[in-house]
């Protein structure tokens, strides 16, 4: 839906010539919302990035972001925090956890060790998620 102000160019420019640049370009601040002054605005390439449909969002701390938002906030490496929460991780979870290795204490390895003795499929998946860590992470305690 628009306004139907807007279906000439002169009824458009009337309401969002203020703030317009070539650098920008128009964007709705409620995805869901209608194209009319009050839910428009002039937004650059990442604002527009940040404002889809398909970005999952997440609340933590009271403050909500996206995914890629809350990585850059966290210095965590892109596509990190969506991996982990693919794999079952909370958000809280997936933002504590920075880059690199994950330290298992010597209880959790010994659980592991123990689980996967009785060889039952799926015991490595179920162990990752509940452990909050990779698949590998969990082979790789395994061996030690």
């Amino acid at each position: 839906m628009y306004d139907k102000k807007w279906e000439n160019f002169i009824g458009f420019w009337e309401d969002m010539n203020i703030g317009y640049s070539n650098l920008l370009s128009i964007d709705r601040i409620d995805n869901n919302g209608n194209y009319c002054k009050e839910n428009c605005q002039w937004s650059d390439k990442l604002t527009q990035s940040n404002n889809t449909r398909r970005n999952r969002i997440f609340t933590f701390n009271g403050k909500t972001q996206n995914i890629t938002q809350w990585e850059n906030e966290f210095g965590i490496k892109p596509g990190t925090v969506s991996s982990r929460i693919k794999r079952g991780w909370t958000i809280e979870n997936a933002l504590k956890q920075k880059n690199g290795k994950y330290k298992l204490s010597e209880k959790q390895i010994r659980i592991i060790k123990h689980a996967l003795s009785f060889n039952v499929p799926g015991t490595r998946k179920w162990l990752a998620k509940m452990m909050d860590v990779s698949i590998p992470t969990i082979v790789e305690s395994a061996k030690r």
